[in-house]
């Protein structure tokens, strides 16, 4: 099985960490809601809040420490849709069809329409920690429901926590890893198959460019432009 990639304390009886949403007014200032996201069924330490997305009055909130059908630390993604009178309601719980130990479902989320991508870099199925990446689609209709659409995995046994950074941009993704040591480390851009929406094609490998910078535990997509992080590089002062 997996091993947990967060620090490990013993369990105490304290809240899940509240999301607070900001709203715009009528002018260019932001103003805090005052309210507070918590899950409906939150846990000790279930990290809830670790990873957020928001687009179109839907937001996605990763707990990838939450139990999830009597699976420890499997993972969860609360989803929140905004109310038509304001504020803000929990409307879908998500876990992992497979939930394994450690999987950590819900460590990175990202939406972009009515695709949401979930990082479980604890996943077994392509190598130890190999990681993967779940694909929702939300379907048509008032209170549509998400289903899941494709579980990618790297496919070349890279035991590297693929799945710990997601972002997507309209029929792209870029997914990271999270090597312990920070050597070897990639990062992998998809793309969906025209025609087939729910079909994703891995079209390129981004490979470290030199050893110990961390590159993929941050990633971006934008049309054609990938950002991805190496928050250890010292080329700059160390």
């Amino acid at each position: 099985h997996s091993t947990p990639r967060f620090s490990r304390r013993p369990r105490r009886p304290v809240r899940a960490a509240p999301l607070l949403i900001a709203l715009t007014s009528a002018a260019p200032l932001w103003s805090d809601s005052g309210q507070r996201l918590e899950p409906s069924d939150g846990g000790f330490q279930d990290r809830f809040g670790w990873s957020v997305a928001i687009q179109d009055g839907v937001a996605a909130v990763g707990a990838p420490q939450a139990d999830a059908d009597g699976v420890i630390e499997a993972g969860a993604v609360y989803l929140f849709e905004r109310r038509p009178a304001g504020g803000w309601s929990e409307v879908a719980k998500l876990t992992a069809p497979d939930p394994d130990l450690f999987d950590e479902f819900g460590a990175a989320v990202s939406l972009w329409g009515r695709t949401l991508a979930v990082g479980a870099p604890g996943d077994d199925d392509d190598a130890v920690n190999g990681g993967a990446v779940y694909i929702y689609e939300r379907r048509r209709g008032s209170g549509g429901s998400w289903r899941l659409t494709s579980k990618l995995v790297t496919a070349d046994g890279f035991g590297g926590a693929f799945g710990c950074a997601v972002d997507l941009d309209r029929r792209r993704l870029v997914v990271g890893t999270c090597t312990v040591s920070g050597n070897e480390a990639r990062a992998y851009l998809f793309e969906r198959r025209p025609g087939f929406p729910s079909a994703w094609e891995r079209r390129r490998v981004f490979l470290q460019p030199e050893p110990s910078g961390f590159f993929g535990r941050r990633v971006a997509v934008s049309g054609e432009t990938v950002a991805i992080g190496a928050q250890l590089d010292d080329d700059i002062a160390q």
